[in-house]
């Protein structure tokens, strides 16, 4: 006989919340959203919710769930439902778009001399496909990372050859193609970003001519900002050789 389905669930915060915000939670592998009640809750502060449902819808954010009743919540550590603690910001970047200089030098020099294969770490970790939208759930994910690393040191070496055989024409055109490219997916990849984490567009309204704007005139610096949105880079720092910019035991995006 199975046991029966608990009505509430203890859920840890993560970080210390007003109440109304809302997070992440993880039971019985089941991810679903949970809403601090009023009042607000501390980091580390426990309280019960209800169980949840089959439709539960996930965001951003991600605790701790042990069922109601636990008494040593530091149980959870060796719990079958942890997940990585961790709270991406919603409303608004976490950093500047100007405030590239005050990261350390690799996702700078990325971001300056190599910004499409940042990029591709960004959307790799976002789950996007190579149009710059969510994948859907029955969509493998895409080595987007490879493809523009590929392409980026072959479109490199392309540039040579052409220079060295003076086919002036061709080149040109091949990056045109290419910027045209870049430009439409990271202007896509950044609104979809920025509508995940509820975050308003700075100017034209809610389309996508803020997001192409920065992409267009500062793509280095958008792909800085991109990066450095969700995860802290204090705790998480950035990894050159990951196909996602993370090391492995960063919380993953859901």
């Amino acid at each position: 006989m199975t046991d029966p389905t608990p009505e509430f669930v203890k859920v840890v915060s993560p970080a210390t919340l007003e109440g109304g915000a809302t997070f992440e939670a993880e039971v019985d592998g089941k991810t679903f959203m949970v809403t601090v009640p009023d009042g607000g809750v501390g980091e580390g502060d426990n309280f019960d919710v209800p169980y949840p449902t089959d439709d539960a819808i996930p965001v951003a954010v991600a605790a701790i769930a042990v069922p109601a009743g636990t008494t040593d919540v530091s149980d959870a550590a060796v719990n079958k439902n942890e997940v990585g603690a961790f709270q991406v910001p919603t409303g608004s970047w976490r950093n500047d778009c100007c405030s590239c200089f005050e990261t350390c030098c690799c996702p700078f020099m990325m971001g300056w001399c190599c910004f499409p294969i940042l990029m591709g770490q960004i959307m790799q970790r976002m789950k996007m496909n190579f149009f710059g939208c969510e994948k859907s759930a029955n969509e493998n994910q895409a080595p987007i990372c490879i493809a523009y690393t590929a392409a980026t040191v072959g479109l490199f070496l392309l540039g040579l050859i052409i220079q060295l055989a003076r086919i002036n024409y061709i080149g040109p055109i091949i990056w045109f193609l290419w910027g045209l490219y870049m430009t439409t997916v990271f202007t896509c990849a950044r609104m979809t970003m920025r509508k995940k984490y509820k975050i308003e567009p700075g100017c034209c309204g809610d389309n996508c001519c803020d997001d192409c704007l920065y992409v267009y005139f500062c793509s280095c610096c958008t792909a800085i900002q991109m990066a450095r949105h969700t995860h802290d880079e204090n705790e998480y720092g950035y990894n050159l050789t990951s196909q996602t910019g993370l090391d492995d035991d960063a919380p993953e995006i859901v």
